[in-house]
């Protein structure tokens, strides 16, 4: 453009330059110049890809989601103290590689096999799912702890005593390193007796534990005897431990005879005649 220019005789007048060809006659010349530029800004607009179509792409891309180690072991444990019925905390360390799963939306983990029985060493069958569709089996060795709060003896206790919170500790340990069942801290210990005596800093297993009776051998009790009239009481010992609806044998004190009667309340039988 700037060689077009110079081409064009200039006349000075003053410290002024005046083109010395008509305006029309530039205008001719400026024209062919403008249509070159504008051809060329057009050549080089780019090519954009429509938003609804980049929208769609990452919103599908989006929804795919790894569960990983932490996730699938995370569902493993809690599906697993669903299945054994467990309250305390699981934990559980894979003894083998976590498979990672794909999934889109909502997944779920199932348990397909398990033992009847929670050990220290598990082995399991399960699948994920995804909305519902099965998109993963897999099976693994899972090494598994139990913590529970429990009751622990401070000292040792004898048999056919009751349970006294002064002799007891509580205390969080793992189950699974005892043979026996222990007893939960959250179990009220007013309606047992032990079965068995305790030992000093051993947790209490449900083994130590019997229902405490209603009405103990050689206690002093109620004979009820009733009819549609009246209700008679009369003094009794009891020959027998027994349990609520339980029959056992009582003396009538008064005739020095013995009977059966049936326990409807602690210390209290009824007498049928």
């Amino acid at each position: 453009m700037i060689r077009i220019l110079q081409s064009i005789p200039l006349l000075l007048v003053g410290s002024q330059a005046l083109v010395a060809a008509p305006a029309d006659s530039l205008m001719a010349l400026l024209e062919p110049v403008a249509m070159v530029e504008a051809a060329s800004q057009k050549s080089a607009a780019p090519v954009i890809t429509s938003a609804p179509a980049q929208a769609k792409v990452v919103a599908e891309s989006a929804t795919v989601m790894e569960l990983g180690h932490e996730v699938v072991v995370g569902l493993l444990q809690a599906k697993l103290a669903s299945y054994y019925r467990l309250s305390g905390d699981l934990v559980l360390q894979p003894q083998g590689r976590v498979v990672p799963a794909a999934v889109k939306g909502s997944y779920d983990l199932q348990i397909l096999s398990a033992p009847a029985d929670l050990s220290q060493s598990v082995y399991v069958r399960y699948q994920i799912t995804s909305d519902g569709v099965p998109v993963q089996q897999a099976s693994l060795q899972l090494r598994a702890e139990h913590w529970l709060e429990v009751y622990v003896a401070r000292q040792s206790a004898r048999r056919g005593e009751a349970p006294q919170m002064a002799d007891l500790i509580l205390e969080k340990v793992d189950t699974l390193r005892y043979r026996e069942e222990l007893v939960d801290a959250a179990v009220d210990l007013g309606a047992y007796e032990l079965a068995l005596p305790t030992q000093p800093n051993r947790p209490l297993a449900w083994r130590n534990l019997t229902t405490r009776p209603l009405i103990k051998k050689g206690a002093l009790i109620d004979a009820q005897a009733s009819n549609l009239a009246m209700v008679i009481t009369l003094p009794a010992v009891a020959l027998e431990d027994g349990q609520k609806g339980d029959f056992i044998r009582v003396r009538n004190l008064q005739s020095r005879k013995d009977i059966t009667a049936r326990v409807i309340d602690e210390n209290v039988v009824q007498v049928n005649f």
